[in-house]
C-alpha cells in the first residue's frame, strides 16, 4: 500500500538511522520555512482580518464593555481604534468566555500581539507533531508536515494550532486507555462548537459512555462559566450575531467553503444542498454505529464541517490525528486515496480556480465519509453472512 511506509505503527524502517532522521529533519525544516513564509506573506492582511476580531474583543473587555461584546456595531468601533482605515467589521464569532484569552494580548500593540499569538499556535502544532511521533514512527512527519489547513490557519491568525493539538491529545489519551479524560480534553474545543455538533451524537451511537461523561462534564462547566460572564442577554446577542447574513467577513466566499453549501454552490444547484445534508448525516450515523472511536470521531468531524453553513479550509486541521489513525489501520480504495488527498497540499489549491473546480475541496470529504460508511456497512454484511453460514 502507498501509505504503509509512513503510517504503519512499529514497522521497522527500511532506512538506516541516519538517513531516517536526516530525511525527517529535512522535511520538517522545509515545512517550518514554508510556514514562516506564509506567516510573513499574510502578516499585514492578518492584522485586518481574523486576528483583528480577536484582538479587538480583548480590548473591549479591557475597557469594561463586555456586555456589548457581540454587538457588531460596537465591535467595529473598537476595531477602528486599532485599524482606522477599516470600513467593515470583522465579527468575533466565539462565545464570551473565549474572549478572556485575548485580554492580556490586547495590552500589547496589535502587531506584537499577533506574533505572540502565532507563536502559541506554533507550539500547538509542534505538540501535535510530538504526539504523532509518540504514537507512530518519526517518518509520519514526512507525510503530515505539509498538512495545509494548519499553516493556513496559523498564518491567518486563527487558533488552529492549539485546537488541533487538543483534538490530537484527546485521541492519544483515548488510545492510551483514558477515555474519560479524552472526552474532557475534546470539550476544551467548545469555542469552535460548530465542529463538535455531531461528537456527542457519535459518542451515544457508539456507546462511548466514559468519553461522553468527560465531554459533558467539561461542557457543562464551560457553559456555566459562559453564562456567568454573559447571561441571557449576552447569549441572545451572540445568537443574533451568528444569524446575520449581511456581514461580509462572516461569510467571505460560499464557493470557497469545504461544506455542502459550498459544494452545491459550485455545482450551480445551491438550493438543493439539503439533499446532500440528508445523505451526509446518514453516512455519519452508519460510521458512528459501526466504527471504533477515533474513526467515529473523524466521521463526526467531517459530518459537522460539511453540514454547518460556515466552515473553512483551516477547520479541516481539526481532523489531522483521526485521519492518520484511519489511514494507519488498513484503509483501502476510495477511503485511502481521499484521506491521502486531504493530507497533501495540492487539494487545497483547487479553491484558486473558479467554479465548479473550487468545489473539489468539499467533494473529497464527502467521498471519504461515504467510503467509510460503505466499508463499515460492507463489513457488517460480511459478518452476518459468515454467522449465517456457520
Amino acid at each position: 500500500m502507498v501509505l504503509d511506509g509512513f503510517l504503519m505503527r512499529n514497522t521497522p524502517s527500511t532506512f538506516n538511522s541516519f538517513l531516517r532522521w536526516a530525511g525527517v529533519g529535512l522535511v520538517v525544516l522545509i515545512s517550518v520555512v514554508f510556514y514562516s513564509a506564509m506567516a510573513i506573506v499574510f502578516h499585514k492582511n492578518t492584522l485586518v482580518n481574523d486576528f483583528l476580531g480577536f484582538y479587538a474583543a480583548g480590548a473591549q473587555l479591557n475597557a469594561g464593555d463586555g456586555a456589548r461584546l457581540h454587538d457588531h456595531r460596537v465591535q467595529k468601533e473598537y476595531q477602528e481604534k486599532v485599524q482606522p482605515a477599516m470600513t467593515v467589521v470583522v465579527p468575533f464569532p466565539r462565545p464570551r468566555y473565549y474572549a478572556e484569552i485575548f485580554r492580556p494580548l490586547a495590552k500589547f500593540p496589535e502587531e506584537q500581539a499577533l506574533w505572540i499569538w502565532q507563536g502559541v499556535q506554533i507550539l500547538g502544532l509542534l505538540g501535535t507533531w510530538w504526539l504523532l511521533v509518540l504514537r507512530y514512527q518519526a517518518e509520519i512527519l514526512m507525510l503530515t508536515a505539509f498538512f495545509f489547513p494548519l499553516p493556513a490557519g496559523i498564518a491567518h491568525g486563527q487558533d488552529t494550532g492549539w485546537m488541533t493539538f487538543l483534538a490530537a491529545l484527546s485521541v492519544y489519551l483515548y488510545q492510551s486507555g483514558y477515555a474519560f479524560w479524552s472526552g474532557a480534553i475534546l470539550a476544551l474545543c467548545l469555542a469552535k462548537w460548530h465542529l463538535l455538533l455531531l461528537v456527542p451524537v457519535a459518542m451515544v451511537l457508539g456507546r462511548q459512555w466514559a468519553l461522553l461523561q468527560g465531554f459533558l462534564g467539561v461542557s457543562v462547566l464551560t457553559l456555566g462559566l459562559d453564562f456567568a460572564l454573559d447571561g441571557v442577554a449576552g447569549w441572545e446577542s451572540y445568537i443574533a450575531l451568528l444569524r446575520r447574513q449581511d456581514l461580509d467577513r462572516m461569510t467571505p466566499g460560499l464557493t470557497l467553503m469545504p461544506n455542502l453549501q459550498g459544494l452545491f454552490a459550485n455545482l450551480g444547484i445551491g438550493s438543493l444542498w439539503w439533499v446532500g445534508l440528508i445523505f451526509v448525516l446518514g453516512c455519519f450515523a452508519v460510521c458512528a454505529l459501526r466504527l471504533p472511536w477515533p474513526k467515529a470521531l473523524l466521521a463526526a468531524q467531517l459530518g459537522a464541517i460539511l453540514a454547518v453553513p460556515h466552515s473553512f479550509q483551516y477547520d479541516l486541521a481539526f481532523t489531522l490525528f483521526p485521519l492518520v489513525v484511519l489511514l494507519s489501520e488498513g484503509a483501502t480504495g476510495a477511503v485511502k486515496w481521499a484521506g491521502f488527498l486531504l493530507l497533501v497540499p495540492p487539494l487545497y489549491l483547487s479553491t484558486a480556480f473558479p467554479p465548479p473546480w473550487a468545489g473539489i475541496l468539499a467533494l473529497i470529504p464527502v467521498v471519504l465519509l461515504t467510503g467509510m460508511a460503505m466499508q463499515s456497512a460492507a463489513g457488517l454484511l460480511q459478518r452476518k453472512r459468515a454467522q449465517a453460514a456457520a
